[in-house]
């Protein structure tokens, strides 16, 4: 657009492509369905503290008020940053509660809830942003970044599936389909 500057033109491209490749990673929250089912075995869980676990990730991605008054404050790096502050550690105490500790319920409630929202922190920084740079084509390119957060979680997951649980028999149809 005419009203950017040439150096802002030029680089809202690359601020585009930084964006999708977050994107790609928020996705993960979606594939809570891959590990449940190891999680429930590993701690002895009914299907309802299960679906407890996913709605706690569920509730963390939907409750993101704060988040958009952050953002009007301080602008999409503090949210970024704020992202990866919430989204790490709960990545890394979901590894810790299936490789070195056994932690309680109510922990791995509160670790389904900080991965949901370390996803809305991403996706509120990112989709303003992008409004406000693509003037013109602000619905495609929110279409664009909203979608690849769920077709992520897809991909994330066949990545998975084809690297760590195919066998060799398996390993042409079930990583390709």
């Amino acid at each position: 657009p005419r009203c950017l500057t040439p150096h802002i033109q030029n680089s809202r491209w690359k601020i585009l492509a930084a964006a999708l490749i977050v994107d790609t990673a928020s996705g993960l929250s979606y594939a809570f369905s891959l590990y449940s089912a190891d999680l429930a075995k590993r701690y002895q869980l009914t299907p309802a503290a299960i679906d407890g676990i996913g709605t706690a990730g569920n509730f963390g991605g939907n409750l993101i008020v704060h988040i958009g008054l952050l953002y009007t404050y301080k602008g999409p790096k503090a949210i970024m940053l704020l992202s990866l502050l919430v989204g790490t550690p709960a990545w890394l105490a979901l590894y810790a509660a299936f490789t070195l500790v056994r932690l309680p319920y109510y922990a791995l409630l509160a670790i389904g809830f900080l991965q949901g929202h370390a996803q809305a922190f991403s996706d509120c920084a990112i989709v303003p942003l992008m409004i406000s740079l693509f003037p013109e084509h602000r619905g495609r390119v929110c279409g664009i970044c909203k979608s690849l957060v769920g077709l992520s979680g897809a991909l994330n997951v066949q990545l998975y599936l084809g690297a760590f649980q195919a066998t060799p028999d398996a390993f042409n149809t079930s990583f390709l389909l």
